[in-house]
């Protein structure tokens, strides 16, 4: 095997990158298709439940009563402290996500400045993490 000049080196990472991006490509698309066969399927099985005989005289009989469920959860909620303890959660949601956001940008950093994907703290323990590429769920229908 002999040396490879750095002209053959460029275009061998070329047809690599050219490589992955039609896999990239290929695979992205299944996905996308898998996706919509998979609604059709779910939408197919609701519908064969919603027709069943059986099923429509039980969810007749039942129908009152989660009438009156759904009323009374809607007047429990509509307390006070409910709706208090509902923005608390839905601050907790946020801050949660934007922990997890700078923690993942900060892995990365991480992971490029030192190549292992395990890190020590400060006490000497060793945790590993994973990194995860993935398209955004809209961005991937463009495949």
């Amino acid at each position: 095997m002999g040396i490879t000049s750095p002209q053959d080196q460029t275009a061998e990472v070329r047809v690599s990158l050219q490589s992955v991006q039609n896999i990239v490509e290929r695979l992205a698309g299944q996905l996308a298709e898998i996706k919509e066969e998979k609604k059709q399927v779910r939408e197919m099985i609701k519908s064969f439940v919603e027709n069943d005989p059986d099923y429509s005289v039980a969810m007749d009989a039942v129908e009152p009563i989660l009438q009156r469920a759904k009323e009374a959860k809607a007047k429990a909620i509509s307390s006070p402290q409910i709706v208090e303890l509902k923005v608390k959660a839905s601050e907790f949601r946020e801050q949660e996500k934007e922990i997890k956001e700078s923690l993942s940008n900060h892995l990365l950093r991480y992971r490029e400045m030192t190549g292992s994907n395990v890190f020590e703290t400060t006490a000497g323990d060793e945790v590993g993490f994973v990194t995860k590429a993935v398209f955004k769920p809209k961005q991937l229908s463009l495949f």
